[in-house]
C-alpha cells in the first residue's frame, strides 16, 4: 500500500479518467430523464454535469495540466453543498437524497484524482520529479523528507484571526439558543426531539453547528502554528510525531469550498431580500453570512499557506543532484 501511494503520479491520471467517465454517465442518466439523485429536479443540470465530466476526460487524455486544473474548478462548483450533506449525516444519521449524495461523492473523488493528475502532468512538463516537484537525478519513488515545523507569515496569521473572530457571534447565538436563552426575542428551534447526534447534543444544552464552528475556529488558528505540523506534548502518545498533512488540510479545503461561496453569495442575496426564510430573525442572517464568508476565505488562505510550508521532497541519495529550490516555487508571503 505504501508503494502504491508513492507511485500516485503514475496511476492518478487513469483513475481520474475513470472518474470523469463515471461523472459523464451520471449526467447522461439525468439528462435522459432519470430522477434518482438529480440536482434541482432539472434535466438541464444533467447535461451540464455531462459537460463537466466530458471536459475532465478531454483534460486527462490530452495530458494538459491547465485543462485538468480547469476541470477541477468545474467539479468544485458541482459539489457545492457537500459539506452541508456531511453535517446532516453527522447530525441526524442520514441525508435528504442518498443518491444525490453518492453522486457528489463520485464527483468529489474525481476532483481529488484530477488534482493528482494535474500535478503529475505539470511536474512531467517541467522535467522534475513527478511526485515531489523537485529536481533530482534519481526519479524512483522513495521516502519523503518534510521541512521543520514553522509558523505562517504575519499576513496569513491575521487572516486566521479575522476568520476566527467572524465565527464567534454565530457560535455565541447558537450556544445561547441551545441553552434556551432568548436573543432578539427569538428562542431558536427546539432540537431536543431530533434524532441522531444533533438531538443528543441538544439534550445536554449544546448545538451541533456551534460545536462545529468552535472546531473551525481551532482549525483556522492551528493551521498557522508549528504544532499543527508536529503533535504537541499535550497529545501524550502522539507527542513529537509528524501530523499527517491530510488531517488538517481536508477539513480546511472542504470548509473553504463551501463556506466562502455560501457566505459571499448569501451576503449579496441579503441586499435584495434581507429576511431569513427559516423564521429566524433577520439580523441573524447577517451574522450567518459573516460567519461563513470570512472564515471560508481564512480557511482557503491558511490551508494554502500550510500546504506550501509543509511541502515535502524525496529523500536524496546524492545531495549533489538535488536543487535547493522546487521548480515552481513561489513565496506565500513575508515572514514575521
Amino acid at each position: 500500500m505504501i508503494e502504491l501511494w508513492r507511485r500516485w503520479p503514475h496511476w492518478t491520471p487513469a483513475a481520474a479518467l475513470a472518474g470523469s467517465v463515471l461523472t459523464t454517465l451520471t449526467g447522461v442518466y439525468w439528462g435522459l430523464g432519470g430522477e434518482l439523485g438529480i440536482p434541482f429536479s432539472d434535466c438541464v443540470v444533467g447535461w451540464l454535469i455531462v459537460g463537466v465530466g466530458a471536459f475532465g476526460v478531454v483534460a486527462v487524455v490530452s495530458r494538459n495540466a491547465w485543462l485538468c486544473w480547469l476541470a477541477v474548478v468545474l467539479l468544485l462548483a458541482s459539489v457545492f453543498g457537500l459539506v452541508m450533506d456531511l453535517v446532516m449525516l453527522l447530525g441526524v444519521g442520514q441525508v435528504d437524497d442518498s443518491w444525490g449524495f453518492a453522486a457528489k461523492l463520485i464527483r468529489a473523488t474525481t476532483l481529488i484524482l484530477l488534482t493528482g493528475a494535474a500535478l503529475s502532468f505539470h511536474h512531467a512538463a517541467k522535467g522534475v520529479c513527478r511526485r515531489c516537484g523537485f529536481d533530482h537525478a534519481d526519479r524512483t519513488p522513495r521516502a519523503l523528507r518534510f521541512p521543520e515545523p514553522s509558523q505562517a507569515p504575519t499576513g496569513v496569521r491575521w487572516t486566521a484571526y479575522a476568520g476566527a473572530a467572524a465565527f464567534l457571534p454565530y457560535i455565541g447565538c447558537k450556544a445561547a439558543w441551545a441553552l434556551g436563552i432568548k436573543l432578539g426575542g427569538w428562542e431558536g428551534p427546539d432540537l431536543v426531539g431530533v434524532g441522531g447526534f444533533q438531538g443528543l447534543l441538544a439534550r445536554i444544552g449544546l448545538d451541533l453547528t456551534a460545536v462545529l464552528g468552535a472546531l473551525a475556529v481551532f482549525l483556522v488558528i492551528a493551521l498557522t502554528r508549528p504544532w499543527s505540523q508536529r503533535w504537541p506534548r499535550w497529545t501524550l502518545a502522539l507527542a513529537g510525531r509528524r501530523v499527517p498533512r491530510w488531517l488538517p488540510l481536508t477539513p480546511a479545503f472542504l470548509g473553504a469550498s463551501t463556506l466562502a461561496p455560501y457566505g459571499l453569495i448569501g451576503a449579496v442575496a441579503l441586499f435584495f431580500a434581507p429576511s431569513a426564510s427559516d423564521g429566524s430573525p433577520g439580523w441573524f442572517a447577517f451574522v450567518g453570512m459573516l460567519a461563513f464568508g470570512v472564515p471560508g476565505i481564512a480557511m482557503a488562505v491558511t490551508g494554502w499557506s500550510y500546504l506550501r510550508r509543509t511541502r515535502p521532497r524525496c529523500e536524496p541519495t546524492d545531495a549533489a543532484h538535488v536543487s535547493s529550490e522546487p521548480a515552481p516555487a513561489q513565496p506565500d508571503g513575508p515572514s514575521s
